[in-house]
């Protein structure tokens, strides 16, 4: 849908979008202060104003809302986010750079400076803490389905009795029923 014909429309729509309330949306629209909230409470129900501000907010989801693909690579780059990364051939911590601090596997980055007397100086911690690359695979297993499905349906009766005692012994490991 192209903008609004009505110019105060179409700035009334963008005002909503963006989060004002009807009575702001209507002031940065361009209409009476006196009587904008009043003008706001009928200009939302319009269906042309109703329909772009769907449009726009369904726009701008596409545009925030990571895909499936997008959470996907996000998590791997945690599972294999490794210490090394931000350590020299020496083991000792590289200065962070933007680049390397954009890492989904980073999960704190602690930075405390110490000011001493003499020959200490000045000296400079730093402590990283990565995102546990366990909890990366699970959510990636689960956004895969690769885990069975953990319900169980059984009519009800004596078949029921005897699935859940089937069940109860798998649980506790006394073996499988065959």
């Amino acid at each position: 849908m192209p903008p609004l014909k009505n110019n105060r429309h179409e700035l009334f729509a963008l005002a909503l979008v963006k989060g004002r309330n009807q009575t702001q949306a209507a002031i940065e629209a361009g209409y009476m202060p006196s009587r904008a909230q009043q003008t706001g409470a009928e200009l939302v129900l319009y269906s042309d104003i109703t329909e772009r501000r769907k449009e726009l907010n369904q726009a701008t989801e596409a545009e925030t809302i990571a895909s499936v693909k997008e959470r996907k690579e996000v998590l791997t780059e945690v599972i294999r986010g490794r210490f090394t990364h931000f350590m020299d051939t020496e083991g000792r911590l590289v200065e962070l750079t933007e680049e390397n601090l954009q890492s989904a596997a980073l999960q704190e980055v602690r930075i405390v400076e110490f000011v001493g007397k003499g020959a200490l100086g000045k000296e400079k911690s730093m402590t990283i803490k990565l995102h546990s690359p366990l909890q990366a695979i699970d959510l990636l297993n689960k956004m895969g389905g690769d885990y069975p499905a953990s319900r169980v349906e059984v009519e009800p009766g004596e078949k029921m009795t005897e699935a859940l005692a089937d069940l109860l012994a798998r649980l506790r490991g006394y073996g499988k029923k065959e």
